[in-house]
């Protein structure tokens, strides 16, 4: 499957490339699969990737200054786990490097464009305008019946064949509506997340005559990229980053995490500004939607929305059942 033009610079470009590159995602700490994937790039005609993947072994184990990665789209030494090991050796924290890469995982960070809401495809991936949704689905409406504000939409199609990608249905809409309230959050009981399977049942509704207008949010476009993530010195995974007591490795970590992916995020880890919204291993970050000047969207003083959902569910594709949390500074 090719990739969406939704998912900017994709990682793998190759036929049967991304199969190779989830084996590596899969075992970052381990130099066997990159090794394997960089005879494969040979093979396949790509000897500078596979130079640098060789090169990049090399330096993860002997503690040399790692190979540039300027030739290369963001994404692809993102995935494969040079962009962490540099910037854990910037930290202080290189000694750490392959432990972090066995905790990393793929996700994908979101970027918005302005766009006109009636030159989008149904279905597109978006932040607000006008709903994409099934004749026989009702508005989405909060326990009193009022109709909440459409906040995003996902196609998941645009992130399909990607290494991430495939912790998700390949195809499908995922719907974010919430009570938007000027300059201040929406409640979490207020927010509702719907999965859409069939795109071709969709067509672009009306907003009700009883959406008040700082609910009707101008549409951008979303774009995506991938990278991997970390997770937070809050997480359940806490111990195993493996810092102890040590209060200036921990410093090193969070800025180091504050490098990486933040804002609007699909997958990976959540970046918590108060507390762990997962509450256990067996929850996943699904989404978070980030404040947003360009939306006009302030969650609380400056936070986030996090979307997660139990593993069960997002392997059984239920993402209907995600919830949802707000924290803020």
């Amino acid at each position: 499957m090719p990739p969406s033009p939704a998912l900017t610079d994709p990682a793998a470009t190759l036929p049967g490339e991304a199969d190779l590159l989830a084996a590596v995602v899969a075992g970052l700490a381990d130099d066997t699969p990159k090794l394997v994937y960089a005879d494969w790039l040979e093979e396949h005609g790509d000897s500078g990737r596979a130079a640098y993947l060789r090169a990049f072994v090399a330096a993860l184990r002997s503690g040399d200054p790692l190979p540039p990665a300027d030739p290369f789209p963001r994404a692809w030494p993102d995935l494969v786990g040079a962009s962490i090991v540099a910037v854990t050796r910037k930290y202080g924290l290189g000694g750490h490097a392959r432990r972090f890469l066995g905790l990393a995982r793929p996700g994908f960070v979101a970027a918005s464009r302005a766009a006109d809401d009636a030159k989008l495809p149904v279905g597109a991936s978006k932040f607000g305008g006008r709903p994409d949704l099934p004749d026989d689905v009702d508005w989405p409406a909060d326990d009193e019946g009022d109709p909440l504000a459409l906040l995003a939409q996902y196609n998941l199609a645009d992130l399909a064949g990607s290494v991430a990608g495939r912790d998700l249905p390949p195809a499908g809409l995922i719907s974010i509506f919430a009570a938007a309230v000027e300059g201040d959050a929406p409640e979490p009981d207020d927010a509702r997340v719907l999965y859409l399977p069939d795109t071709a049942a969709l067509a672009r509704r009306r907003h009700p005559a009883e959406l008040d207008s700082i609910s009707r949010f101008a549409s951008r476009r979303l774009l995506f990229g991938e990278t991997l993530m970390l997770p937070d010195n809050h997480s359940p995974w806490w111990a195993d980053i493996g810092l102890g007591d040590d209060e200036r490795a921990w410093d090193a970590y969070r800025e180091l995490i504050d490098t990486l992916a933040l804002g609007h995020r699909v997958l990976g880890y959540p970046m918590p500004i108060q507390s762990d919204p997962l509450g256990g291993r067996s929850v996943r970050h699904l989404l978070t939607v980030d404040s947003d000047d360009d939306m006009g969207w302030t969650w609380g003083d400056g936070g986030s929305l996090y979307f997660t959902i139990g593993e069960a569910d997002l392997r059984a594709g239920r993402l209907g059942r995600a919830r949802c949390e707000m924290q803020c500074c």
